[in-house]
């Protein structure tokens, strides 16, 4: 269903339907032991296999209404309609399961036949619960076979059915349909056991056979060879085989419903379990489901040209749609195409288009190979985790927030520089091809930074973090006697000892280290500088005081 249907159902009390997933990482053994636990107690409650509807349902002019009969979490209820009309609809459990003719907000619902299907999410045991989680993480589908056979999981809690709107009420289904009285029939036929006619051999009409109460004398068939003709018309294959080995299932082809307000269609009924798996309804568009002689099948066209192929107007989509009424979380995904992206979409979810391609894309911009699972933007081949082929291959990063910059990481398609650059700014980082080995080593040594070749440095070098409040600066007395008892300043660290004894140091490494012992040295001496400052005004004061001593003139 494209977005512009689905658009028209929000006019009429529609909710999209947000579903919280939880998932839980235990494995297959784990699930079985939980299968084990509870295959010893009955089944439980809210299981609706063996019932024939999870629900009753009432029809009156003003509105729609549901009795459940079971228990259950939520129910999804899905209705579709005239022009387009799609409305989805998502129930607690104790929430009233109805619709109106007229909601809340005055919309009406449209004259013309409706479609309705409701599906219930159960609740299940917590035994059965855990083994259905873990059975998704292990991926194992046995469990849940298990759990249904056991009928501790429900087959699929789900109804359906159809509705019309006319003059703006709800048609309802009281009103009984009269037979029509043509020429040579009667309304009221009374059928009798003595007249029934009973043929013991083949009965062989050469000519067309007509079968129903407005059959008439003359009847002109046209090209039909059979044809059933009255106002309820169905056709019962009744298998009366009474051995178990043998197959014994009904089947019934019905064209139409008899109650008032039904639905016009043509369906395959199982009629011993009261299903019908194939439904066409009415005014259905040509070659809305064809089947070609190669086993290819259109929907939408008469020329399939591959295995499934389907045509539409706008927007053709493939929608997976996990319902909830086998006790999984309910999940919605849409797979769709058309002129402007191919994508898919989490409908469960804002319906948010997690993935998109735009027509016109190269070839191979997304390859994962069958190997180590490698992935290749532009390359079949791709020999890393992630491999770029392209001529100056670029990875950008682009930040959202308010005032935010942008990088590039890339390479230059001239040179095979690499590079780390703000989009459309500076380039303040550069690596040129044929760099030795282990050039630059970051943090591999007491967060050092160590630089194999020559260090050229166009700016200045700041070690400024001696002067911050939070570094933690020795004494001059710590530092002295670190200094004469190790035999080299603190930051710098000792020199190394060659195998043959001598002593090798590396200056362009400790240079760094020798200016952050070069700003100590001046912290000390501004220390010093203080004191001697004091001590003189000190020596002053004392000389003037033995100044007045000897003029006479002191204390």
């Amino acid at each position: 269903m494209n977005n512009r249907l689905l658009g028209s159902a929000q006019d009429y009390e529609s909710e999209e339907s947000e579903m919280v997933r939880r998932t839980r990482s235990l494995g297959t053994l784990a699930a079985l032991l939980c299968i084990l636990l509870i295959s010893a107690t009955p089944a439980v409650a809210t299981d609706v296999a063996a019932r024939s509807q999870a629900a009753n349902t009432e029809i009156r002019s003003t509105g729609i209404s549901w009795q459940s009969v079971m228990d259950f979490k939520s129910a999804a209820l899905t209705v579709s309609g005239p022009e387009g009309f799609l409305m989805s609809r998502e129930f607690a459990s104790g929430e009233a399961l109805e619709i109106r003719a007229v909601d809340k907000r005055g919309h009406a619902l449209a004259d013309g036949g409706y479609t309705w299907e409701l599906r219930f999410s159960p609740v299940l045991e917590p035994a059965v619960k855990r083994a259905l989680d873990e059975a998704r993480e292990s991926g194992d589908e046995r469990v849940v076979a298990e759990l249904k056979r056991q009928g501790k999981l429900p087959e699929g809690a789900v109804i359906s059915g159809s509705f019309r709107v006319q003059s703006g009420s709800i048609v309802t289904p009281d009103k009984v349909e009269e037979q029509s009285e043509v020429e040579g029939t009667s309304s009221a036929v009374v059928k009798s056991a003595d007249k029934d006619i009973v043929h013991a051999d083949d009965v062989i009409a050469q000519f067309s056979l007509c079968v129903g109460n407005d059959c008439v004398n003359g009847e002109s068939f046209g090209f039909d060879t059979l044809r059933l003709k009255e106002n309820n018309t169905r056709l019962h294959f009744d298998d009366t085989s009474s051995t178990a080995s043998f197959p014994q299932n009904d089947w019934r082809l019905i064209a139409n419903d008899s109650s008032n307000g039904g639905a016009n269609y043509l369906a395959i009924e199982d009629s011993t379990a009261g299903r019908q798996p194939f439904r066409v309804e009415a005014g259905a568009r040509a070659n809305a489901l064809y089947v070609e002689s190669d086993g290819d099948i259109g929907m939408g066209t008469a020329n399939p040209a591959v295995n499934v192929h389907v045509v539409d107007g706008n927007t053709p989509t493939l929608r997976l749609e996990q319902d909830g009424s086998s006790g999984f979380t309910a999940q919605t995904w849409d797979l769709a195409g058309n002129e402007a992206n191919f994508f898919i979409r989490d409908v469960t979810n804002g319906s948010a288009l997690v993935f998109r391609i735009e027509p016109g894309s190269p070839a191979n911009a997304i390859y994962i190979d069958s190997g180590a699972g490698n992935v290749g933007l532009g390359s079949t081949s791709p020999d890393a985790d992630l491999d770029i082929e392209a001529n100056g291959p670029i990875v950008r990063y682009t930040n959202t927030g308010t005032g935010a910059t942008d990088w590039e990481v890339f390479v230059n398609g001239n040179n095979g520089r690499f590079n780390i650059s703000e989009v459309g700014g500076n380039i303040p980082f550069k690596i040129f091809p044929g760099a030795d080995d282990n050039l630059v080593k970051l943090g591999e040594t007491s967060n050092q930074v160590d630089i194999t070749g020559n260090l050229v440095v166009s700016g200045t070098i700041t070690p400024d973090y001696v002067f911050e409040p939070g570094y933690l600066l020795e004494s001059i007395e710590e530092h002295a006697e670190y200094m004469w008892t190790n035999k080299h300043l603190p930051a710098v660290g000792a020199a190394t000892l060659r195998p043959d004894g001598s002593h090798a140091v590396n200056v362009g490494s400790r240079s760094q280290s020798m200016l952050e012992e070069l700003e100590k040295a001046h912290i000390y001496i501004e220390q010093l500088h203080a004191t001697m400052k004091e001590m003189q005004t000190t020596v002053l004061d004392l000389q003037n005081r033995l100044d007045k001593v000897e003029n006479g003139s002191g204390d």
